[in-house]
């Protein structure tokens, strides 16, 4: 599930660290060139890089928890599955909704194809 929002273009970036091996990421953007601030962000790495965020928890409907913050105008939302740590985040100015619901439902709709490192985001 991608956010309620349009989007005209999408952007991915794989990072390896070769050298030291803990940042290793995939980060995708989704952008719409006609309204600046339809920003929405997917960052996903291996749990055993994580980064630690303090916020507001929630408990997804498949009984794992995530955590709602606020930071550089984005609402977003983090949470770990399939030993992969997921952050979700959208621009401030556009998010007019319920954000922290909104997030925690496309945080659910991550589901497991094959294999504990395989996955998709509905």
């Amino acid at each position: 599930m991608l956010s309620p929002i349009s989007f005209t273009h999408q952007f991915g970036r794989f990072f390896e660290d070769k050298r030291y091996k803990v940042n290793d990421n995939l980060g995708i953007m989704f952008v719409n060139e006609d309204h600046r601030k339809n920003i929405y962000k997917i960052d996903i790495r291996p749990v055993h890089n994580k980064i630690i965020f303090d916020g507001k928890e929630y408990v997804l409907q498949y009984g794992g928890e995530g955590i709602y913050f606020d930071s550089h105008n984005f609402h977003f939302y983090v949470f770990e599955k399939n030993n992969l740590q997921y952050l979700l985040g959208i621009h401030q100015e556009v998010s007019g909704m319920e954000t922290p619901d909104m997030l925690a439902r496309i945080a659910d709709s991550v589901k497991e194809i094959q294999g504990e490192n395989e996955c998709t985001i509905y």
